[in-house]
């Protein structure tokens, strides 16, 4: 084969290649991240799709910016509601009540599970039935699927019952560029939801018809949260309403009460690290070393089927202190390490 065959075979290669979420992608308790709305998101265009593509918002203005933290389920306001969810987002913005997303990970599925506000007003309790995916795993190029959507919002004496549908398709993926940073290996995945709320009570009836489209574009490096969002919102007849948001990839939050326990030696270490395993790790695992400022400077893999001690270098880690998170799709914890 001549040079110039296997230069282009090279270059075949590689823009057939194409990124895919699975469960051990999605974010987990511990992470954090801010979200900023978007004040110009009418002159974002979303018609380019397929493989290999450069999509650049540079020019996307960010706004007021909610705080997003992720964080174990158990005991947070309103989780009695979902005993089912495995993990929680906790969203708040300047001035305002945090509002608590629940969230269920599992092999197949990264799903809501519904939410709870609790206000001066009073509580306000959200609950998916069944519960609404956002992936279906693997999620990769022309990966689509079609649910009905389905739950009940109640607040005070009034409980909504929403009925409708959604499809979420990958149609692209490829090279992001937003104010906050250029990413790769994104997936560009467009979401459709097509609902109605209705409301009939003591005489008040209250019907709204909602249709959305969701464009959203997220990665393993963003832990499946959305760098962008832009998203067109009609309510009834009216004409529809544009706005968007961006992220940067989130970050490891050290001070995050760890809900899993484990063993670290030695520790201070030099160049071999052991993990002794908990019984509360079945199956696939992760250790990650994070700089003491949340940056990921490691990450290996393993299987509790094959070890209850897993070992890793620490050859290549300059002095100082880290943090390793121990995680499996559904369970983290942190402990501090000490390299000398």
């Amino acid at each position: 084969m001549n040079k110039i065959a296997l230069f282009a075979l090279l270059i075949s290669g590689s823009l057939l290649s194409q990124p895919t979420l699975t469960s051990n992608d999605m974010i987990t308790a511990g992470y954090t991240y801010n979200s900023s709305d978007i004040s110009n998101a009418s002159s974002a265009s979303v018609d380019l799709t397929g493989p290999n593509a450069v999509w650049d918002y540079s020019n996307l203005i960010a706004g007021f910016s909610t705080t997003n933290q992720y964080l174990s389920p158990a005991g947070k306001p309103g989780s009695s509601n979902f005993p089912d969810a495995n993990l929680c987002t906790q969203s708040s913005t300047s001035g305002s009540s945090p509002g608590y997303g629940y969230i269920i990970n599992s092999n197949t599925a990264f799903s809501f599970d519904g939410g709870y506000n609790n206000t001066a007003a009073g509580a306000t309790v959200s609950q998916y039935a069944p519960n609404m995916d956002l992936y279906r795993f693997p999620f990769t190029l022309n990966s689509t699927f079609t649910q009905p959507l389905g739950g009940t919002t109640s607040s005070g004496s009034f409980t909504y019952y929403r009925e409708g549908s959604q499809t979420v398709t990958c149609d692209g993926f490829g090279t992001l560029t937003t104010a906050l940073g250029t990413f790769q290996n994104v997936l560009r995945i467009k979401t459709i939801q097509i609902y109605t709320d209705s409301l009939n009570s003591n005489g008040i009836i209250d019907v709204n018809n909602y249709n959305i489209v969701n464009y959203s574009w997220a990665s393993a490096e963003s832990k499946g949260i959305p760098l962008l969002s832009i998203v067109s919102f009609t309510l009834d007849n009216t004409p529809p309403t544009l706005f968007g948001s961006l992220s940067a990839t989130p970050a490891l939050a050290i001070n995050e009460i760890p809900s899993l326990q484990f063993s670290l030696f030695p520790n201070p270490a030099s160049e071999i690290v052991n993990i002794q395993l908990p019984e509360n790790i079945k199956g696939d695992f992760q250790a990650e070393i994070y700089t003491i400022t949340g940056s990921l400077v490691q990450s290996n893999s393993g299987n509790s089927k094959n070890t209850s001690l897993f070992q890793f270098s620490t050859s290549t880690l300059l002095a100082g202190t880290y943090f390793v998170r121990l995680k499996n799709a559904k369970i983290s914890g942190i402990k501090k390490l000490i390299i000398l």
